[in-house]
């Protein structure tokens, strides 16, 4: 179990986070938004030091040091697997304005300078308590008088919508076995049953009308029957409107299908002022066929 002050803690680390370009933690997007607000932004053509505290596998870092050859820049996880592919992609570009640090947010190298532009996406809602007290502390440290900090963080009640699901998915999460994949799996699995139960059957739910005859399919009816593709109702052949298609009782082809892709019962003239009962039409509040 690790310490709460501990890289780990409230961070998922056996899997790799995604790779990502997040072009609002580049420099000349904070200035611009900064001018905006009538702030004036660090100057950047003499040369500038750009810091990303948890910078994953450096495709944001990577990107604005080579779009930016007079800034410094430096980027800090405490994830191996993420440092090390920097390590290898810097090699391999010959970029000379690049450092990156594998260490926590809680123990940070001593010969770290200033910056005048300090990013971190998503980092500060994904560690614990203590470890956001330390991000704190090294934009404290470590921001320049005039710098700026592109802080992105998830809060309500932007992802409120996902809450439920997020919920049912930790905890089931938690009461499987294996690594974090094979737990979300499991997990998955386990959410698709209770939606498949959750859903309405498709078989036929009609009520027969005393009135007229008329199947009253209900919501689970509709659309017309997929699994024949004959487009009639999914009271077929039962429906007294479906099997004659009119009140002389003579027998009537497959039902048409309108624009929305619902059947339509064929009527004869004397029919043709009664409203059909369901689905209502948002004009039309009537409730039976007269």
């Amino acid at each position: 179990m690790p310490s709460p002050s501990s890289p780990s803690a409230c961070y998922v680390t056996d899997v790799a986070y995604l790779p990502g370009y997040y072009p609002f933690m580049a420099p000349a997007r904070m200035r611009y938004v900064a001018s905006l607000q009538g702030i004036r932004p660090p100057a950047v053509r003499e040369g500038f030091d750009f810091l990303e505290l948890g910078c994953g596998f450096g495709s944001t870092l990577l990107t604005l040091a080579a779009a930016n050859p007079q800034g410094r820049f430096t980027g800090v996880d405490f994830m191996p697997v993420h440092t090390g592919q920097i390590e290898r992609e810097v090699a391999a570009t010959a970029l000379q304005n690049v450092r990156v640090l594998c260490a926590d947010f809680a123990n940070m190298p001593a010969d770290l300078p200033t910056f005048d532009f300090i990013a971190l996406h998503g980092v500060f809602s994904w560690v614990s308590p203590e470890l956001r007290r330390c991000v704190l502390e090294i934009i404290r440290r470590h921001l320049k008088p005039d710098g700026m900090v592109e802080v992105t963080y998830n809060c309500m009640p932007g992802w409120s919508s996902l809450l439920p699901v997020r919920t049912l998915l930790r905890h089931f999460a938690g009461q499987a076995e294996g690594d974090s994949i094979a737990c979300v799996h499991q997990a998955l699995a386990i959410v698709a049953e209770m939606r498949k139960a959750a859903t309405p059957s498709t078989t036929s739910r009609s009520r027969p009308n005393s009135s007229t005859g008329w199947c009253r399919p209900t919501r689970t009816t509709w659309p017309m029957n997929t699994s024949t593709n004959t487009g009639r109702c999914s009271t077929w052949p039962r429906c007294s409107r479906c099997s004659t298609g009119s009140a002389s009782g003579t027998q009537a082809d497959s039902p048409t299908t309108t624009t929305t892709g619902r059947s339509a019962h064929s009527r004869s003239s004397a029919d043709s002022s009664r409203t059909p009962i369901w689905p209502r039409s948002r004009r039309s509040r009537t409730t039976t066929p007269t």
